[in-house]
């Protein structure tokens, strides 16, 4: 291993904990989890995580507690596993490992497992909209605080979208990218039933087949928080969906602010790009159902 830590980041309800217990238990390593951390102070005060959340930002030593273990367990010689939100920015020689995931998948995980006096949820509803209000809640607090961006998929290592694939699949991908030759940038492994289409998929993979257009050996896509979205490689996608992959590597060429065209950004690009019919098409050639579809402009009036 090239690095004497991992940290592990991700959205709420990807797995983050189970990953990190996983590897943990594989490579002989402890662990150090924030999110204990925040569910011991939750309980000692009598409140909710999303109540410990909301009281950082206005209590500055709470953050600083935090911040003080990482630092001070990142300086250690010893490797050891984070699983934080934040470590990634804390900790020197880490891999930085991140989890993305479909907020629908999310909240029907978090509603299935989580059962705590600080954390539960009496509906998917109820728990989407705590991940939601964390989320929110620490991007803003930590950006405020650190000028970071915690859901910048740049900031890190290796992206992994945990949303159909199973723990086994995620831990053995990091695994082997942890182990493998030094890599410069992003790695990016996405779900390809999350991959939403910005061309008309029909006409795109006649061409391909029929040499009217390059083949791609990969997705290149695009990325707005929880959105990936493809820019080109289709045919790519195309097979890993006929195959039913659970991953797909891909790459990630704009996301956020970054520019996908002249004076189109990635966020906005999803919206005044793609077609929901485009969509509907893209679920008819591979017999599946996206979890849920992005707001597009042709939606525009419509609902």
């Amino acid at each position: 291993m090239h690095f004497r830590h991992i940290t592990i980041s991700g959205e709420p309800g990807s797995g983050k904990s189970s990953v990190g217990r996983e590897l943990a238990r594989i490579c002989g390593m402890d662990i150090v989890s924030t999110g204990a951390l925040q569910r011991e102070l939750a309980a000692s005060l009598g409140v909710s995580i999303v109540d410990v959340n909301k009281r950082a930002e206005l209590d500055q030593s709470i953050d600083l507690r935090i911040d003080s273990i990482l630092q001070r367990k990142g300086a250690q010689t010893t490797a050891l596993i984070f699983d934080s939100r934040l470590a990634w920015h804390f900790v020197p020689n880490a891999f930085k490992l991140h989890l993305i995931i479909d907020p629908t998948v999310a909240a029907e995980r978090l509603h299935r497992t989580r059962e705590s006096n600080v954390e539960s949820y009496t509906s998917v509803e109820h728990a989407a909209q705590d991940a939601r209000t964390r989320s929110s809640s620490e991007r803003s607090r930590f950006r405020d605080k650190y000028g970071v961006d915690i859901f910048r998929l740049r900031n890190y290592d290796l992206v992994i979208d945990t949303s159909d694939a199973p723990l086994d699949t995620v831990v053995s991908e990091v695994l082997q990218v942890v182990n493998g030759p030094p890599t410069d940038g992003l790695q990016l492994r996405a779900s390809p039933r999350r991959v939403i289409p910005t061309i008309e998929p029909v006409r795109e993979l006649a061409a391909i087949e029929s040499g009217a257009a390059p083949a791609w050996e990969q997705p290149v896509v695009g990325y707005s928080s929880p959105e990936v979205f493809a820019l080109r490689g289709h045919d790519a996608l195309s097979r890993a969906l006929i195959a039913k992959q659970v991953l797909v590597p891909a790459l990630l060429e704009s996301e956020g602010g970054e520019e996908v065209t002249a004076g189109i950004t990635a966020d906005e690009f999803l919206f005044t790009e793609a077609q929901r019919k485009w969509m509907y098409d893209w679920e008819h050639i591979h017999g599946f159902r996206f979890p849920l579809y992005p707001d597009t402009a042709d939606q525009v009036g419509r609902k």
